[in-house]
């Protein structure tokens, strides 16, 4: 029964979670072969260093760091927060305290639970999965607004573990010296911490990226999906090896919830509930609760509207629950439009990856410097945040306006006002004149021939770092065709290939490699607007080989994670010299879209000083993607917080503006004149 009931409160998230530190973290450092051992004699000046030996075996294991504690939270003489004795640089202002009583409690029997396909919009009835009561908080002043259990959604999280193939962490939940303790531990040891104190009203948080993790990260601030954590020297695996992440870890930050007027910490009957929407932006869960009066909902957006023929359409149930808005009162209705701008100021506060890029200190003085501020709380939201996205916010490519809620207008157009998707689109035009003219693309975009070979040179051209949803191990497509030339492939291989970056990539190593009359290889990245990470890492791990790494920052937190890394490219089970380029003469073409991905390559591939960089400079893009929802179900993306940087001389360096090309290109033709007696392409590549 107890199982039944954690189902129901948010079997939704089911899809989202099986898909995407106190304690030291101590690596295996390299151990040289034992020497002789000698008299002890008394210590002499330090030498010069001498030439670099061969790696010997691993050294042994450092030992574990401390334990995390819950942190002691005072006030200083400055008047500001204090976490164990240290300056949070955040002011505590009269200490006010919120009124976190319930008022009213509602509970109901059971949830009806809307979860269903999202493809169907007829979800006319919902599932009842639980005959459990469900507590759930409803405060008489912030009417339709659901608190939930934060116990509940930890032993969730612990039940999803348990399916087969999910590999969600469980973290730890408990009350400790009256501050409650969410911890969630990495494989490697790193600890993700926030910390609830409902009598100061504080926030706490560490390591806040992986607070939901899985057991492939061995980062806090970087999660693949595939792949494992172990030591350098293991190397049978699937897909990744994370053997090595050189941490520094950030600062807590606390955040003072009496600045955000309807978010509330309330405890009752000795548990801890928060709204669930700011357990939304916090651990990064992108749905909804949602209650129309009779009962609670969770839901994703595609449940609660869909693309019709025309424009968007709510669903049966979406239509149920815009009904319930029409019912409160004027007062009631102000109160929800303020609670859902609060938790997008929280969102944007804590997650944003950008704050100092477009000088943002606190998202409530810069959205109060927009129109965004004063239509949400008007209870325009949808268009105040396309506007946020496309006109204030303007990322390029990471920050998109998705739909609008089930409060909103659906006949409205929510577009993004911005002026870089013309730009963007023009030039993409352009490029694809020239590829279409060098016979690369079809008339509808598609890559004709994601590899191919002329002379002694490999070219090898995707637009998206993308996976397929098959196992890549069980069902291995390219098995049948992978000594087969390139030039010879049909119609069905080029599709396989063009689908599943992990079989375009594993193809040309696995070719290439069998041959040696290929003595060049260039990664044509002109075109590529990013994508997925783990597809990403791939294709560093063909290029790099031993040397793979990846290089992130959290800059609100000033963290940073070096990873390092192997990847099994040929999908034999096993890492060796056939996993990687052997031999080869490494180039990539970069031009002024190679955008997110399409920039991070390039700027690792450079700093690598194993590739050369042939084009123009990158469209830059430095983080990842962070999906997000508003309280009132509103969907857009937003640049998180897991920013990426080029590592060089132990430091990072900003890539957000782009990479430049170690040789440039003056004309877009050059790019894919590859041929030709006057191809310039030809003239920069080693013979």
């Amino acid at each position: 029964m107890r199982k039944r009931r954690i189902i129901a409160f948010l079997l939704g998230v089911v899809g989202i979670f099986a898909l995407a530190s106190c304690s030291a973290n101590i690596t295996k450092g390299e151990q040289g072969p034992k020497g002789d051992k000698g008299d002890t004699g008394e210590t002499g000046p330090t030498g010069p260093t001498g030439p670099k030996g061969e790696n010997g075996s691993n050294g042994t294991d450092g030992t574990n760091g401390s334990d995390g504690h819950s942190p002691i939270v005072t006030i200083g003489d400055n008047g500001n927060w204090f976490i164990d004795g240290t300056d949070s640089e955040v002011y505590a202002g009269e200490k006010k305290k919120k009124d976190t009583s319930t008022n009213t409690i509602k509970e109901f029997d059971s949830y009806s639970l809307a979860y269903a396909d999202p493809t169907n919009p007829d979800i006319t009835t919902a599932q009842l999965l639980s005959e459990e009561k469900q507590t759930v908080l409803f405060n008489s002043d912030l009417p339709g607004i659901p608190f939930v259990n934060v116990s509940e959604f930890v032993e969730f999280m612990g039940f999803l573990a348990t399916q087969p193939g999910n590999k969600t962490i469980v973290p730890t939940f408990e009350k400790v010296n009256g501050i409650w303790k969410y911890i969630s531990t990495l494989t490697s040891g790193v600890k993700s911490e926030a910390y609830f104190d409902a009598e100061n009203q504080l926030l706490i948080t560490h390591n806040i990226n992986s607070l939901v993790a899985n057991d492939s990260q061995i980062s806090p601030l970087v999660s693949p999906v595939l792949g494992k954590v172990s030591t350098y020297d293991d190397n049978t695996f699937q897909y990744f090896n994370f053997y090595s992440d050189i941490l520094i870890g950030g600062k807590y930050t606390v955040t003072d919830l009496s600045e955000y007027e309807n978010i509330k910490i309330v405890e009752y009957d000795n548990k801890l509930f928060i709204p669930f929407q700011t357990l939304n932006d916090l651990f990064d869960i992108n749905m909804n609760l949602y209650y129309n009066g009779q009962a609670v909902y969770t839901a994703i957006g595609e449940q609660l509207v869909y693309q019709g023929d025309t424009s968007l359409q709510y669903t049966v149930m979406g239509t149920a629950l815009s009904s319930y808005l029409d019912n409160l009162t004027t007062t009631e209705k102000e109160t929800l439009y303020k609670f859902s701008y609060d938790e997008l100021c929280l969102l944007l506060d804590l997650k944003y990856g950008l704050r100092d890029t477009h000088k943002v200190s606190s998202a409530d003085e810069f959205l109060s410097r927009t129109t965004v501020k004063e239509r949400m709380l008007a209870g325009e939201e949808a268009q105040a945040i396309a506007e946020l996205v496309g006109k204030y916010m303007e990322d390029n490519g990471h920050t998109n306006f998705t739909h609008a809620g089930f409060t909103q207008d659906l006949t409205a157009t929510y577009a993004r006002a911005s002026k870089s998707d013309t730009i963007y689109k023009a030039k993409m035009d352009e490029y694809n004149g020239a590829r279409a003219m060098f016979g690369l693309i079809d008339a509808q975009g598609e890559i004709l021939k994601p590899v191919k070979v002329i002379g002694n040179t490999m070219y090898i051209m995707f637009d998206e770092f993308k996976i397929g949803t098959l196992d890549h191990y069980e069902h291995n497509q390219i098995a049948s065709f992978v000594d087969t030339a390139p030039d010879l492939l049909g119609p069905e291989e080029i599709d396989i290939l063009n689908s599943d970056l992990l079989y375009l990539i594993s193809y040309s190593v696995q070719y290439a490699n069998s041959t040696d009359t290929i003595d060049n290889i260039v990664l044509d990245l002109s075109c590529n607007g990013g994508g997925k990470l783990d597809s990403a890492l791939f294709v560093i791990g063909a290029m790099l080989g031993d040397d793979a790494f990846a290089y992130f920052q959290n800059p609100n937190e000033s963290s940073s994670s070096l990873i390092k890394f192997k990847a099994d490219v040929n999908l034999d089970g096993k890492y060796d010299e056939n996993d990687y380029f052997n031999d080869k003469n490494l180039y990539c073409l970069t031009s002024e879209l190679s955008f997110s991905c399409g920039n991070l390559l390039p700027a690792i591939f450079k700093s690598s000083e194993k590739v050369t960089l042939i084009g123009q400079q990158t469209a830059g893009g430095s983080c990842i993607v962070h999906n997000c929802t508003t309280a009132r179900g509103t969907a857009f993306s937003i640049s998180s917080t897991c920013r990426m940087y080029i590592y060089k001389n132990g430091a990072g360096l900003d890539v957000e503006f782009g990479v430049t090309p170690n040789v440039y290109l003056d004309k877009i033709t050059d790019f894919y004149d590859r041929g030709s007696g006057t191809s310039k392409l030809k003239s920069i590549y080693i013979a």
